[in-house]
């Protein structure tokens, strides 16, 4: 046995061993105290800074949204869920209009608050105003931009840089 081959299998020796003797996938010990899941919880909400379109300045407008792990949102995609239908290959399929609609259904539900007025007058957060803003062809722009920060996990993440 040649000494480089002798020193990989008195390495690999060391290793940890599984219960059926196999080496684990990994031989670096854990950092000591383990993960402490305090320092990577994810926030219940997040804040949506609302960018121009065009000149991609901060407009002012702030929307709070709830993660899409809250449970209010849970509770959200299993009724969307419960719409899927199953084709005859056993495939999961939703039509266009019916993935559009469970968007913005999701960012409705979604809204927590928001800063915005119309004509200087503050625009009551419900839901009724939050889906006619939403699906207005005029403010698309505003959905989009919840949409994005609805999918974008680690926005929800304290300490973490999401997008905008």
């Amino acid at each position: 046995m040649t000494t480089a081959l002798a020193a990989r299998t008195t390495r690999r020796s060391t290793a940890p061993q599984n219960q059926n003797g196999a080496t684990a996938a990994f031989v670096q010990p854990a950092p000591a105290g383990g993960l402490d899941i305090m320092t990577v919880g994810a926030a219940e909400t997040a804040e949506v800074v609302l960018i121009h379109p065009v000149t991609k300045a901060d407009t002012g407008g702030r929307i709070l949204i709830r993660s899409m792990q809250s449970h209010a949102q849970r509770d959200l995609a299993r009724r969307v869920r419960a719409k899927l239908v199953i084709s005859s290959e056993g495939k999961t399929e939703m039509s266009q209009a019916d993935a559009s609609e469970g968007a913005l259904d999701a960012t409705t539900s979604a809204t927590v608050s928001w800063n915005l007025t119309r004509a200087g007058e503050p625009i009551p957060c419900t839901s009724e105003e939050v889906r006619a803003l939403y699906s207005s062809v005029q403010w698309h722009w505003i959905h989009e931009q919840v949409l994005s920060a609805y999918t974008d996990v680690a926005r929800f993440f304290v300490g973490a840089k999401a997008s905008s």
